[in-house]
């Protein structure tokens, strides 16, 4: 197990607010599926559905290689 002994190495892990806020909406999203596709219409339900998994897919893209 290798141990991190550098304190003055750079952190490469910040916190950017705008991706936790993205992935919160995809969350909140995908938890408001269900009743809006019973309340509407059942379609909603897959577009609701695609929505959120691109939201999840961006924040992912936009956490590990993508917007440096």
């Amino acid at each position: 197990m290798a141990t991190h002994t550098d304190l003055n190495a750079p952190v490469y892990e910040k916190f950017n607010l705008g991706i936790f806020l993205l992935g919160l909406l995809a969350a909140a999203l995908m938890l408001l599926i269900l009743p809006i596709g019973f309340i509407f219409h059942p379609s909603i339900i897959l577009y609701a559905a695609l929505l959120g998994t691109a939201l999840y897919f961006v924040a992912i893209w936009m956490m590990t290689a993508g917007a440096k």
